[in-house]
């Protein structure tokens, strides 16, 4: 029998049609069966007649309030969650609500739904514990109550039958007990008197038991089994029983009464007990790995982005400010080095947490020709190394400005293209792009087309799985560590995607993956701001960072782009510093334990509304690589996170903006 009782229905007691609309929506596109009533009287009909799983109700409607809806429906169940959803100002009604069967409460306005999901999903947790004991405690009186009837039959039937049923009974590790009240006699079967550490005699009664159960527990055991043989209140728990070699074994107790009195079984679990018990210690263990995992990870991430920041910031300073060709190229190959280790570092850094990282892509507007040129360019010194033509090839009637996740489009494609060359050393990569086969409203198509040495039929199932290479000679001929393929076609299906690959050996590949998008109007084509080619910055920037290399790298970047720097090494220096000179624009460096930077920043906007002053754009700089980084980043206050190494053009696209809007 199933003991998972899956959350599917939904009733929402709600007065205001707004709310209860957008609730409805929210759950039903969630795929749950949602069920609505506009006050607490008409709420009650609803759950007496549809009995939905879980409940969420407003304390103040009409005809009957939050609080009677309450205390009627928990006289008609005590395993579906009750929880109330009411105003900021009803904080200590709905504390109040909790003794009048509320089991949780959420304020209004919901402004995060995954707070709601978190109430919701706490609860359920509770309810399917409470209905899994309740059926669990079902079936094992049922199965008692089978044992108990058998046992009673063959004490009826045929004495033979006690040899059969105590080799049963030791098997099983469970014995029986009875009692006769008319003759004053109890039955205890060779197992139960084993168990319990008594000698098989029929003088003994079920209080006997009391002798070899710990004094904390005697008296709960005492009470049990004198409410079943005075009244017949049937019991069942769990205790200890203390044998005469100093032993310990924990059963599970069931008393039952009958036509004669009473009777009961006693079940040895003590290996289930060690079980789990070894579960939840190796749980903890599993546990404290993860968190070493995670630590170790960001550790890495922060030790090897930290020294990469200053690598690839002064490669990019020196090909842009030095105009000799033979300088540009060698800092164009320190930049292509130091892109491939970071490649490397992101690929084992997102394969080793994709499983516990959420979907953190952002919905964007882009430009498509814009996006697919960017890629060229990025391109371009390798195919023109290698003697290899590189192509774009764009549907005619696609829409040039679309809407969707950029990031993780650029990422797909850029480690398909880096595949491509990777395995290509003549002939030609190409990009094309077209309308999906289904949804092309929704999906747009996109091919990534070499000529390269191509895939076997037996292979291409195997080059998506972590590190793979198609033979041992791969990695030491064309490098790589094997997990662009794995991430790309997570990533794909992650979004929710399709990803194909076309191949044979000798006659090159061709991988091909659709991605979600909406089209942008003609009309508004032209929202996205103007080219900053040509903008004078001018921006005073205060850069928070202890680090020398990153001091002087970001100094050298912001100063190229037209920008003026003040370094300060501590946090709590930002106050004084803005006071003395005004600034337009703050970077603080996130270090492993980021909490100061956080907490310095929700200080420094308490005082500027102290001093009822602007908010100044405040970013932080994050060498985990963590996506995570901005959500923290933005609830401490700040507008947002940069990734190092601090790439150019991303700067220069926030300076813009910053300046932009001075």
């Amino acid at each position: 029998m199933s003991l998972e009782f899956p959350l599917t229905s939904i009733l929402t007691v709600e007065d205001d049609p707004n709310i209860r609309l957008n609730l409805t929506s929210y759950f039903e596109d969630a795929g749950y069966t949602v069920f609505e009533a506009d006050n607490g009287r008409e709420g009650v009909e609803v759950f007496k007649r549809e009995r939905p799983d879980l409940v969420l109700v407003d304390l103040h409607m009409p005809e009957m309030d939050g609080t009677s809806f309450l205390q009627v429906v928990a006289q008609l169940t005590d395993d579906t969650p009750l929880i109330v959803v009411t105003g900021t100002s009803d904080i200590h009604e709905a504390i109040l609500a909790t003794q009048s069967g509320a089991w949780d409460f959420i304020l209004k306005p919901i402004h995060n739904m995954v707070e709601l999901e978190a109430t919701i999903k706490k609860s359920w947790h509770k309810a399917r514990l409470i209905k899994q004991n309740r059926q669990y405690q079902k079936n094992l009186e049922s199965e008692v109550q089978q044992r108990t009837y058998k046992l009673n039959q063959a004490n009826q039937e045929l004495a033979e039958h006690h040899a059969q049923l105590d080799t049963a009974q030791q098997i099983a590790h469970l014995g029986s007990w009875s009692f006769n009240q008319e003759e004053s006699q109890t039955y205890w079967s060779p197992e139960a008197c084993r168990l319990a550490g008594l000698q098989q005699d029929t003088s003994h009664s079920p209080e006997s038991l009391l002798t070899s159960i710990p004094v904390d527990e005697i008296p709960a055991v005492g009470t049990a089994l004198r409410d079943l043989l005075s009244q017949g209140t049937p019991f069942s728990i769990e205790h200890h029983l203390l044998l005469s070699d100093h032993s310990t074994k924990v059963v599970s107790h069931i008393g039952k009464p009958n036509n004669n009195g009473a009777s009961g079984v006693l079940l040895d679990i003590t290996e289930r007990k060690q079980l789990e018990q070894d579960l939840r210690f190796a749980k903890e263990q599993a546990d404290a790995a993860n968190i070493a995992k995670s630590n170790f990870l960001a550790t890495m991430s922060h030790e090897l982005r930290t020294p990469l920041n200053g690598v690839i910031g002064m490669a990019q300073l020196i090909k842009f400010e030095n105009n000799n060709q033979e300088t540009q190229d060698w800092a164009q190959v320190i930049l292509s080095s130091g892109y491939g280790l970071l490649n490397i570092l992101d690929e084992v850094l997102d394969l080793s947490r994709f499983d516990t990282i959420l979907n953190s892509g952002q919905q964007e507007m882009f430009n498509l020709p814009d996006t697919l040129e960017k890629l060229e360019k990025l391109f371009e010194a390798t195919a023109v190394s290698k003697g290899i033509r590189f192509s774009v090839d764009i549907e005619a009637q696609l829409p040039i400005w679309l809407v969707g996740d950029l990031g993780k489009l650029t990422e797909v494609l850029t480690g398909l293209l880096s595949n491509a060359f990777k395995f290509t050393e003549q002939g030609q990569v190409q990009i094309k792009v077209s309308t999906s086969d289904s949804q092309p409203e929704e999906n747009l198509r996109f091919g990534v087309i070499d000529t390269g040495i191509g895939i076997g039929e037996e292979q291409q199932t195997q080059i998506f799985e972590p590190f793979y290479q198609a033979d041992a000679g791969m990695s030491r001929r064309f490098g790589g560590v094997g997990l662009g393929l794995t991430l790309a076609k997570k990533t794909v299906e992650e979004w929710g995607g399709e990803f194909l690959v076309r191949s044979s050996l000798g006659h090159g590949s061709e991988f091909i993956f659709t991605f979600p998008v909406t089209p942008v109007p003609q009309d508004n084509e032209n929202v996205e701001l103007a080219s900053d080619e040509h903008q004078k910055l001018n921006l005073n920037v205060l850069i928070v960072d202890s680090d020398k290399a990153n001091q002087q790298t970001l100094e050298s970047l912001v100063n190229f782009l037209g920008c003026q720097c003040v370094i300060v090494e501590g946090l709590q220096s930002i106050i004084g510093e803005h006071q003395q000179q005004p600034v337009d624009l703050i970077f603080i460096d996130l270090p492993l334990s980021s909490a100061n930077a956080y907490d310095t920043t929700k200080q420094f906007r308490l005082w500027e509304a102290s001093q009822d002053q602007a908010a100044i754009p405040i970013f932080g700089l994050s060498s985990k690589g963590y996506a995570t980084d901005e959500v923290q980043c933005l609830k401490s206050g700040m507008n947002g996170c940069l990734y190092k190494p601090v790439h150019i053009e991303p700067l220069k696209k926030l300076l813009a903006g910053v300046a932009a809007k001075k």
